[in-house]
């Protein structure tokens, strides 16, 4: 190994003297002066003054000598100095400790201070030894909480996005700890521009109840730590069939193309797998049940073709939610909505015919009753009623 230049060696060391207060800068500056006049090594002066001991000037130059080979960064070289003068070790102990497999997650933690070199690296030892994720190890010795877990993954996703710097996302963390706050809320203390947030493939697997909290955590924290999206690691884990990651996949695509609302995306989510069915099928049944959702409206002279064309003709990039589009031009108000949707679920149940559909429709609608309560009105023999009948009994009930 060629030997490093005495100049550099002794720069970088004064350097670090002064950055981790190990000697005070006026007595740096003196002992400089010193040493020039004598043609010796600063640090035999420092030494033969009493300002260090000889372990400590070992510590010294060593870490200097790794930071000018790039071994080491200037901030890890004054923690490292630090540490070891502290501790009164030598400088190769602390190193040691310091060289264990460093996962993102721990040098987000260690940069926002939330956790310390020292407890921290035992438990990297752990995780490896025990071959849980350093995040549960974190959770289980009760070092952070799962919100701060949540919190550190999610940083580290919008860093692997270029949305945030490491440096900010440190800063947020460690706001968010001292705080008590929600990240969210501490980003906005950095001027942080935050758009709509958009909603993760975790998070859509786990309130449609596919995975634990635990599962999509473990999934998310192996997914930033080695750059692969959550959704193959879940696969690779064997925690999701293909079928139901194709679905959330899909959903997931929609909501980003504002196709479709998170608990839309949700809902269908919970069929696709209840039903183990394509998230394709679901869709068009879906796109069944809106078209007779409408027909009904139609049925029932709620709307016509003409207020129907003149919505659809304002809310263009809604033609696949006609419902909602009458909503929005108040043709159509969410009670009315609900309510047919209600009529045309048993209609599609096979619970009541299409004719009866409609006659519930109208009769909830003019009676200002549920779709229970007209159902108990109309008879509890209300399947095997022929339409006729059901027909003149409505009348009846109209004008009583």
């Amino acid at each position: 190994m060629n030997a490093l230049p005495l100049n550099s060696i002794n720069k970088t060391a004064s350097d670090l003297a002064k950055e981790t207060r190990l000697v005070k800068p006026e007595i740096l500056s003196q002992v400089h002066a010193v040493a020039d006049s004598l043609q010796i090594p600063f640090g035999r002066v420092l030494v033969m003054h009493g300002h260090l001991g000889e372990g400590d000037l070992t510590s010294l130059l060593l870490a200097a000598s790794l930071i000018i080979r790039g071994e080491l960064t200037f901030i890890d070289g004054c923690t490292l100095l630090k540490e070891a003068t502290s501790e009164c070790l030598p400088f190769e102990d602390v190193l040691g400790r310091f060289n264990v497999t460093r996962g993102k997650l721990s040098q987000l933690l260690l940069k926002s201070q939330i956790v310390s070199e020292k407890l921290l690296v035992p438990l990297i030892k752990e995780a490896e030894t025990s071959g849980l994720t350093l995040g549960e190890t974190l959770i289980e010795y009760q070092i952070i909480t799962v919100d701060e877990l949540k919190a550190a993954i999610e940083t580290l996703t919008l860093v692997r996005g270029k949305c945030i710097s490491e440096e900010v996302a440190a800063l947020a963390l460690r706001s968010m700890h001292s705080w008590k706050c929600t990240l969210t809320e501490a980003l906005t203390h950095f001027d942080v521009p935050l758009t709509l947030v958009t909603p993760r493939l975790g998070e859509l697997l786990l309130t449609a109840g596919v995975l634990s909290e635990k599962q999509v955590l473990i999934a998310a924290e192996m997914g930033v730590e080695s750059d692969t999206p959550i959704g193959e690691v879940l696969f690779r884990l064997g925690l999701l069939p293909p079928l139901v990651l194709k679905a959330a996949l899909r959903l997931q695509s929609m909501l980003l193309s504002g196709r479709l609302s998170f608990p839309q995306a949700q809902e269908l989510l919970k069929q696709a797998v209840e039903h183990k069915l394509p998230v394709e099928q679901v869709l068009q049944e879906l796109g069944e049940l809106k078209r007779q959702v409408l027909e009904l409206l139609k049925q029932a002279r709620v709307v016509n073709g003409t207020n129907l064309t003149h919505t659809l003709a304002i809310y263009e990039s809604l033609t696949d939610e006609a419902s909602r589009a009458m909503m929005l031009a108040r043709y159509v108000d969410m009670p009315t909505l609900r309510l047919a949707i209600r009529c045309v679920v048993l209609m599609r149940r096979n619970t009541i015919t299409r004719q009866q559909a409609e006659h519930v429709f109208q009769h909830c609608r003019k009676s200002r009753i549920s779709v229970s309560e007209a159902l108990r009105e109309l008879t509890c023999v209300l399947p095997v009623l022929d339409d006729a009948k059901l027909a003149a009994r409505l009348k009846v009930a109209r004008t009583a």
